[in-house]
């Protein structure tokens, strides 16, 4: 090969491992040969020592990282601040995403999201205007929209019949009226029927059974003829509970006074919760029934006792001579309102429930007593 500058050789960009390149060994003051092999070879080592190596490099200090760089042959285009949205990210973050509930399941307003087991969600759709949220386990969803479910159930009784105990039911309040008596009917004189005893119990709803009899009482009939009055039939919740019928007033000849009828009870004379029937006064006051009035030896018809939940007791009536003295019926705030006494004239009924008719002299008939009643109150 001619001598050559080294200017004048041909360009070779991609030596080989294999070529030969000349080398001045100046520890020795000789030209050698050495390969490109062993060029890149003490290359390497010598940039080990001042460089960090690529295979698990270690910085120090702040290291800066282009926006764009590659991992492996993936280029990563990520920037600084959303890498840093990972920042103590400790798990797959798919997982963690996978594990979260997509706000597109929701579709309108009112749509809520339930279990449908472990684990898993779905979408309840908004009910219907008014509807309520239940449980329901024959829904896939556990719950579903349905009516209201009434917080107690009212029945109503004022014929006897039969209570049938509601599903579900917990508490069963029992609220009750017997009947009220009729007035007397005398030839001089005449008591006031007394009025129908109120009765209530709230039942523990597994103490009742599944059905129980319910007999109201029937008032006491009228008097077309002279004599006392007839007592109000009482009214019965199955054996459980009892609302006493009042007492039918008394009837007398002249110059005896006639006693009004008592008030029904069950316990005797407690005349602050239970009218007491007396002559020469009015029916006594009782918080759960009224006497009926009674009269004197004279011309006085006295009035019936009030009462606050029971029936009120009737008016007497008296008829001595050309006087007269007509008892008015007796108040109640919750049981029916007592009748008034007359002579020579039809006494006024007891209104329902309980309450007590008025007394009858002379001409007429005397006043029936008020029927009983029974409200049940199922609570759930």
């Amino acid at each position: 090969m001619a001598d050559q500058k080294i200017s004048q050789l041909t360009s070779y960009t991609t030596p080989l491992d294999a070529d030969v390149l000349p080398v001045v060994d100046t520890a020795n003051t000789t030209t050698k040969k050495t390969t490109w092999a062993n060029i890149k070879a003490t290359l390497v080592t010598y940039f080990n020592t001042i460089y960090a190596t690529i295979a698990s490099p270690t910085f120090t200090g702040t290291v800066t990282i282009p926006e764009n760089f590659k991992v492996g042959t993936t280029t990563v285009t990520t920037s600084g601040a959303e890498l840093n949205h990972v920042d103590g990210v400790t798990s797959n973050i798919q997982t963690q995403l996978d594990a979260k509930i997509a706000k597109s399941i929701i579709d309108a307003k009112g749509d809520l999201i339930v279990g449908t087991a472990s684990d898993t969600s779905t979408r309840l759709a908004v009910g219907a205007d008014g509807k309520f949220l239940k449980a329901d386990s024959g829904a896939t969803e556990g719950v579903s929209w349905g009516d209201a479910i009434a917080s107690a159930d009212i029945q109503t009784f004022t014929s006897s019949g039969t209570w049938t105990k509601p599903s579900g039911a917990k508490k069963v309040l029992v609220q009750m009226w017997g009947a009220g008596a009729s007035g007397a009917k005398g030839t001089n004189t005449a008591g006031g029927g007394g009025g129908g005893e109120y009765s209530e119990f709230m039942f523990d709803a597994g103490d009742l059974s599944s059905t129980e009899t319910v007999t109201i009482g029937t008032g006491g009939a009228l008097r077309t003829t002279t004599g006392s009055g007839n007592d109000g039939g009482d009214t019965t919740f199955g054996s459980k509970l009892t609302a006493d019928g009042g007492r039918g007033g008394t009837s007398q000849n002249s110059g005896v006074a006639s006693q009004g009828g008592q008030g029904g009870n069950k316990f005797g004379n407690l005349n602050t919760l239970w009218g007491v029937g007396v002559t020469s006064a009015d029916g006594g006051d009782g918080l759960y029934s009224g006497a009926g009035g009674g009269t004197d030896t004279g011309a006085n018809g006295y009035d019936g006792g009030d009462s606050c939940f029971g029936g009120a007791g009737g008016g007497g009536e008296s008829d001595i001579g050309t006087s007269f003295g007509d008892g008015v019926g007796g108040t109640s705030v919750r049981g029916g309102n007592g009748g008034n006494g007359a002579r020579n004239g039809n006494a006024t009924a007891g209104s329902t429930p309980g309450g007590g008719g008025g007394a009858n002299t002379g001409t007429g008939n005397s006043g029936a007593g008020g029927s009983g009643k029974a409200i049940v109150t199922t609570f759930f």
